[in-house]
């Protein structure tokens, strides 16, 4: 170990912040040997994968990964002594001061690391008046949680939530708020419960640029002046502008004779009507219904079982008459002679 090695007043751990490529990593304090390097990344302490320069330097050294600790891990350094004395002056025997000084900056050493694990503990500030702040035994603080009483003085507290001394944490509201967690208040829950599942935030207001350029694809909200807006900017222009309609300009309105059937294209399901054919619509009486159909010969011949509306010819009749009618010979009253009726051959 140089002779010339010195403990200077720099705390006895350094923090960083690792960004996913930097291996080396300072630390400005001394050590006397490796084993005194406490090497973390995040909560793991490592004992290898890496290097330590700077053994027995009064302004520290670095350790080197042989990878690059992953981007965003805490990379912790710290000096760890073992506190115990190996050494002891012999009475009558030579006192050097390379060995005396070792011994100091040892002794020194230890006491800075002593200083640094008081400093990251839970303690009572230095105007602070006196207080009791000694736990009470592990069979009485068993499942509650610590509190403080009005005086300011370490108490318990029931796990959930009500506190033994006068002045202990009852409700969510005797807790105070954080920078980063809030209390949650009945207003915000009955907002939350108000919101439907699957709901989105409302897209922002679309922007001056925005509507100049019409080329963002994201959606946005309008109002019906930015509609105007972008119909006034974005609306075609063409050379061929119209300047009169009908031959007409300024303020046009329709007129008799603008537009005539003759100017409109029928299609498959529409089509115009001639002259001809409304005449024929007028010539149909008011309440006309559509003729019976012709009798069929199964009709005729099932005599007089049909009773839909048909309609007959003269011989149709004569065929069914002949069907109905009796076979013999039909006398008329009154007369003479004897008339036979007799279907006609067809």
């Amino acid at each position: 170990m140089p002779s010339h090695l010195q403990v200077t007043a720099t705390k006895p751990r350094t923090q960083y912040r690792a960004d996913g490529v930097r291996r080396d990593f300072l630390f400005p304090f001394a050590i006397f040997a490796e084993a005194d390097l406490e090497v973390y990344v995040d909560s793991e302490q490592l004992h290898s994968g890496y290097d330590i320069s700077g053994v027995g330097s009064t302004n520290g050294g670095a350790v080197t990964f042989a990878a690059a600790p992953k981007a965003g891990a805490a990379v912790t350094l710290r000096r760890r002594l073992l506190v115990q004395r190996t050494t002891d002056f012999q009475e009558s025997g030579p006192f050097r001061a390379r060995v005396l000084n070792d011994e100091l900056d040892y002794l020194t050493a230890a006491v800075q690391q002593l200083e640094a694990e008081i400093e990251r503990t839970l303690r009572l500030a230095p105007a602070d008046i006196d207080a009791t702040v000694v736990l009470p035994g592990s069979t009485e603080r068993a499942g509650r949680v610590l509190a403080f009483d009005g005086a300011g003085n370490v108490t318990l507290a029931a796990a959930g939530g009500s506190s033994d001394g006068p002045a202990g944490l009852q409700t969510l509201d005797d807790i105070p708020e954080g920078v980063a967690a809030k209390r949650y208040m009945a207003e915000d829950k009955a907002k939350l419960d108000a919101i439907e599942p699957g709901a989105q935030v409302n897209p922002p207001p679309v922007s001056l640029q925005e509507k100049a350029l019409a080329s963002e694809p994201a959606p946005r909200i309008f109002s019906p002046r930015d509609l105007v807006d972008m119909v006034v900017i974005h609306a075609p222009v063409h050379q061929d502008a119209v300047t009169s309609v009908h031959g007409r300009s300024g303020a046009v309105a329709a007129q008799p004779g603008d537009y005539t059937a003759e100017q409109i294209t029928e299609t498959a399901a529409r089509v115009v009507m001639t002259a001809d054919e409304r005449a024929k619509l007028l010539s149909i009486a008011a309440g006309a219904e559509v003729n019976p159909a012709a009798v069929s010969a199964a009709e005729k011949a099932a005599g007089g079982e049909i009773t839909a509306l048909r309609s007959f010819s003269p011989r149709d009749i004569a065929e069914l008459i002949a069907a109905i009618a009796p076979a013999s010979v039909l006398r008329i009253d009154g007369g003479t002679a004897t008339t036979i009726f007799a279907v006609p051959a067809a």
